[in-house]
């Protein structure tokens, strides 16, 4: 992803424009035993808490591209028969509603990490509209190219 790229995922991520309906995470111990699973509906939660989310999120995506933000090329092999590759799309597919992916996802994000104190993952799925250019380049906003779906991950 570019620089405009993730300025777009993040504008889709403020408390008036997001699409995101499900929040799901684990706390786990230092050690990476996962101690507790949630998933949470937004709709269900006080404006101020998912605010504090949108926000956690949108700070996730705030670094520099090739500093902070690494872009993770997949193989072509990896795609076809790649075991992360495949979680990963099950979990976007699925919009995070496939609770064995999720607990793979989650026990290789725990056993992948290594914190001195109890940490907390949190996952979520959104999608938003494309705005469609003309070919002068100039946005139409009630005008749809494509849906844009992705998965933000915060430690």
């Amino acid at each position: 992803m570019n620089e405009k790229e993730i300025a777009e995922v993040r504008r889709s991520l403020r408390p008036e424009h997001h699409a995101v309906t499900t929040i799901c995470g684990c706390y786990a111990s230092a050690t990476g035993e996962i101690i507790a699973r949630f998933s949470e509906t937004l709709g269900l939660m006080q404006e101020e808490e998912v605010e504090k989310y949108l926000a956690i999120f949108r700070k996730t995506l705030s670094g520099a591209p090739d500093r902070n933000l690494l872009d993770i090329a997949f193989s072509n092999d990896q795609v076809l028969s790649g075991e992360e590759y495949a979680l990963l799309n099950t979990l976007k597919k699925s919009e995070l509603t496939d609770s064995a992916a999720l607990d793979r996802f989650f026990s290789a994000v725990t056993g992948a990490l290594s914190m001195e104190e109890n940490y907390l993952v949190l996952l979520t799925f959104n999608q938003y509209d494309v705005p469609y250019r003309a070919s002068d380049g100039a946005r139409v906003e009630d005008a749809s190219g494509e849906m844009y779906s992705y998965l933000v991950c915060s430690v």
